[in-house]
């Protein structure tokens, strides 16, 4: 990390103040969050560019307040928040979320349950 950028393929802009902790970062979606760039060719972008599909990985903790919100908080959005093409994952409820959309369909799935 240095002064606003976390390196990175894209490295992702600091918004707000980000804390490092062992193995990882900490900030609270809130008041600070980090965001990047893709091209639009990206798969997790345009889904239908995905001929072998795609996988995420990322190691994330919540607070109560964001499982229990009402409406969603998004971890990650390229798009599918607003039925572009692209990829969300967000809370709402205590459910965990995947929502892909693609030119032919929307697919959502989500995880319900106290260990998220």
């Amino acid at each position: 990390m240095n002064d606003k950028l976390v390196p990175g393929n894209p490295p992702l802009v600091i918004h707000g103040s980000l804390e490092s902790v062992q193995g990882g970062s900490r900030f609270d979606g809130a008041q600070s969050s980090l965001s990047g760039a893709l091209p639009g060719t990206a798969c997790v972008c345009d889904p239908d560019m995905c001929i072998s599909g795609f996988a995420v990985g990322a190691k994330l903790k919540f607070s109560d307040l964001s499982l229990t919100s009402n409406a969603p908080q998004y971890v990650i959005d390229t798009g599918a928040s607003v039925n572009n093409k692209g990829v969300s994952v967000f809370l709402q409820l205590n459910s965990l979320y995947f929502k892909i959309v693609t030119s032919n369909a929307v697919y959502q799935v989500s995880r319900f349950g106290q260990t998220i």
